[in-house]
């Protein structure tokens, strides 16, 4: 785009910046077509022209129910390019969920897919511009424009705090609240992670993580400006299908979650020649033994990290070699954020002890959408306060101790939920569990399992009394167990605690 004014320190001008650099390199291949950063940077000029030609501003939120792909990362630099707001919605929420999502942003435009058509419907939305599925015009399919045609001028004034980027929390502690992100925020958080992640334009990022994530849109965001290839494979890939794209685009980051395990089993099984070198995974979410097998199986290094939708992505990070030093750990804070971790007085807590952890930096949310005091209550003084709880040791790792207000006050005494879910799962006829505190009217709240035990194993309440017996103090142990088919969890995995909280809870579940 021709004599946009632009503040030095936004997206669009890393964005303007790397197309300038890396004109002639590839730069994303998704949905049926493939981009140079040349290509890409002329057809989001024409699509911001687009836009701007049907009323987008600076105060016009564009909200997305869209497959990850090209319409997708042609928007998030689209409007970028016009001060604007995106808004990607999460396709896997139930049409109730959305719609109060929907009412409380109140975008101006919808891009939705043709496949969530259904559910962008039964959700209220009405009028939208609908992307076929694979579709290599992008987002520019509803426009009838000339995507060979030099863009005119915008005249827009970007600034870095702009806002550009919002997403919903996941809502464990009610309703889902609008996080806002800044163009100078994502700027700085950017360069950041690449310098962690190392990341060159001599690399190939594979994305398969959702882009209504903070996740996903992360690792593309870094592939993006650091002029690598970014691969994005279509939704419905098979793990299989998934690493021989990556075999053939010659991936060499891929970020992944529980997967990793069904991966570097095909990996041996398909004899494929991966040029792999960094995995992306979350820290402390995987055994000793798991981290040395995939390290020697596949050779590669690791990128081991703990962030939140609120502090845009990634606050953490931390090596293989610092993970396999420090099991358990999600690493250390970014050197672009402060931190502290403090106890219910927001005094610092000394090295080893629980308090919840705070970061400062230009990088943290600009707020919650049309809730001002919920951002009154987490931003204080400029710190965020995570709701996180950590505890650190003398090296300046961070190890997650759980959600602040899960925490289970009995008899006086606190009770950690991830140090007694960690035990109950550690038992070998335990595939997953998931515990919360109940009403008590001795002990004021009593630990409560809920427990998946393995479809070919048996097990007893007092099994599992004796087992926590074993490796946790007597007050951290359950007090009831419930034995139940599945943990109900959110799109990012996390255990959805307060629908447990809420299940009757029995005598019979009682145990001494």
């Amino acid at each position: 785009m021709k004599n946009i004014s632009t503040d030095s320190q936004t997206m669009a001008t890393l964005f303007h910046n790397v197309a300038a650099r890396c004109a002639t390199r590839e730069a994303l291949v998704a949905d049926n077509a493939r981009l140079t950063y040349a290509e890409l940077d002329k057809r989001t000029d024409v699509l911001a022209q687009a836009l701007q030609a049907q009323g987008v501003n600076k105060d016009t939120i564009i909200a997305t129910l869209l497959l990850d792909g090209l319409a997708m990362v042609e928007l998030s630099i689209a409007t970028a390019k016009l001060g604007a707001t995106l808004l990607t919605l999460n396709w896997r929420l139930a049409p109730a969920e959305l719609s109060y999502i929907m009412s409380d942003a109140s975008p101006q435009f919808y891009f939705v897919s043709t496949r969530f058509e259904t559910l962008f419907n039964e959700a209220g939305g009405t009028e939208a511009y609908f992307i076929e599925e694979g579709d290599p015009q992008g987002a520019l399919a509803p426009f009838d424009v000339n995507t060979n045609a030099d863009a005119n001028e915008l005249n827009v004034e970007v600034s870095r705090n702009d806002r550009w980027y919002m997403l919903y929390t996941s809502g464990t502690t009610g309703r889902p609240k609008g996080c806002q992100h800044s163009q100078g925020g994502y700027f700085i958080n950017v360069l950041s992670w690449m310098h962690q992640l190392g990341i060159t334009e001599k690399d190939c990022v594979l994305e398969p993580f959702p882009l209504f994530h903070v996740n996903g849109f992360g690792t593309l965001l870094c592939g993006l400006i650091a002029g690598a290839k970014v691969v994005i494979p279509a939704r419905d890939n098979s793990y299989e299908d998934s690493l021989r794209l990556s075999e053939r685009e010659g991936v060499t980051i891929q970020p992944v979650m529980g997967e990793a395990f069904p991966y570097f089993t095909l990996l041996e099984k398909l004899q494929l020649q991966l040029k792999l070198r960094l995995l992306i995974v979350p820290g402390g979410a995987f055994p000793k033994e798991a981290l040395e097998i995939l390290a020697a199986g596949l050779n590669v290094d690791m990128r081991c990290m703990y962030g939140q939708t609120e502090s845009g992505c990634w606050i953490t990070m931390m090596s293989l070699e610092d993970q396999l030093a420090h099991i358990k750990s999600c690493g250390k804070v970014m050197p672009h954020l402060a931190s502290r971790i403090v106890d219910d007085n927001g005094q610092e807590v000394a090295c080893g002890e629980v308090g919840e952890l705070l970061i400062k930096g230009e990088t943290i949310t600009m707020g919650y959408h049309n809730l001002p005091e919920a951002t009154a209550d987490t931003i204080v003084d400029g710190w965020l306060h995570t709701g996180d709880l950590f505890y650190q040791d003398e090296d300046g790792f961070l190890y997650i101790a759980g959600r602040k207000k899960e925490l289970i006050k009995t008899g006086g005494e606190n009770v950690y939920p991830a140090e007694v879910d960690s035990v109950l799962v550690s038992h070998p006829s335990i595939v997953d569990a998931c515990v919360v505190g109940v009403p008590d009217p001795r002990w004021q709240e009593a630990v409560k399992a809920c427990v998946v035990v393995a479809p070919d194993a048996s097990l007893s309440r007092e099994e599992i009394v004796a087992w926590c017996r074993e490796h946790i103090a007597g007050y951290k142990r359950p007090r009831f167990i419930e034995f139940i088919d599945e943990i109900p969890r959110d799109f990012n995995g996390k255990a959805q605690r307060r629908v447990l909280a809420e299940r009757e809870t029995t005598p019979d579940q009682a145990v001494d």
